[in-house]
């Protein structure tokens, strides 16, 4: 059973070429809040409950997932608009990593956030600039097209 690219029940094999090919795309009904020292919470609405649960208990509506300051970084850049080898490149520049230490960092962060259903990853059809003509097309990896 398939739900969607922010979907939680069915994640679509990737390989590891694909994701350092990808443009990370965080799931747009997280809300984010940005703390006064710049690092950011995540807000994520939770199903509702059913009317018995909530007879019995009041659980909270969202749950509150806070990201350090490299976290907030990444975050940031996770707009379907920066690829994953941009990103690294980025924490090669602000954080001091190596490549390779950014790669396994950022792999990590991201299929984290993937397995929750905070992210997803899309590969551009051979656009050759964000502004040619059908850029704004993409390809999730499992094959489905998008506009937009």
């Amino acid at each position: 059973m398939r739900i969607g690219p922010f979907g939680r029940r069915e994640q679509p094999k990737q390989g590891t070429g694909d994701l350092l090919r990808s443009y990370p795309l965080r799931n747009p009904l997280v809300q984010t809040k940005v703390k006064e020292n710049g690092e950011i919470q995540l807000e994520i609405p939770l199903k509702k409950p059913s009317r018995w649960v909530r007879l019995l208990a009041s659980p909270p509506e969202k749950k509150v997932i806070e990201l350090d300051k490299l976290g907030s970084f990444v975050w940031n850049r996770c707009d379907g608009n920066h690829s994953f080898e941009e990103i690294v490149d980025e924490m090669v520049n602000e954080f001091k990593f190596t490549k390779a230490e950014a790669r396994v960092s950022l792999t990590a962060f991201l299929k984290n956030l993937a397995e929750k259903g905070l992210m997803a990853f899309f590969l551009r059809d051979q656009a050759p600039s964000r502004d040619a003509p059908g850029a704004e097309q993409v390809r999730a990896i499992d094959g489905t097209r998008q506009d937009g």
